[in-house]
């Protein structure tokens, strides 16, 4: 009796152990992208500015998983990913670097380049927003600059 009791405690041990591994990001040393569900955000801005992609979730971290853009070739346009308090991003702190037409030897090209595409990301973080923090990006160029895509995300 007492050695069935054993077994069923080591069988219910032993089959609880990968939910608990699963249970939150680092818990298990795993990242969220790979196994937990994704979500996505469309992106569709035009000019420039500060945009709220993900917003704060409690104590929740945004781990980016994949992200592509489009983006006009207006001067210098571009888009950079940033972290910060709040939906809107107070305070923020860069995730990227400019993503997008920052060079103006782009401009001299035959016959002039219209937009240039950025993707990346699969079954991996590309970068995180910490605990409480809101997802933005930052876009630069002119009035007629856009930048348009989707990012793919897990928040937990």
């Amino acid at each position: 009796m007492a050695v069935t009791r054993l077994l069923l405690a080591l069988a219910l041990v032993a089959g609880a152990a990968p939910a608990l591994a699963q249970s939150g990001p680092g818990a298990s040393g795993r990242d969220p992208c790979t196994y937990a569900a994704k979500s996505s955000v469309p992106i569709d801005i035009a000019g420039p500015g500060t945009i709220g992609l993900v917003p704060p979730l409690g104590s929740a971290s945004i781990y980016v998983c994949g992200v592509n853009v489009t983006l006009s070739a207006a001067p210098f346009n571009s888009a950079t990913f940033e972290y910060g308090t709040g939906a809107a991003c107070a305070n923020p702190t860069a995730l990227s670097g400019d993503i997008g037409f920052s060079n103006p030897i782009s401009w001299s090209s035959n016959p002039p380049q219209s937009a240039t595409s950025f993707s990346s990301g699969a079954d991996f973080t590309l970068f995180t927003a910490p605990s409480g923090t809101g997802l933005c990006v930052v876009t630069t160029g002119g009035a007629a600059a856009f930048v348009s895509g989707f990012l793919t995300y897990v928040q937990q």
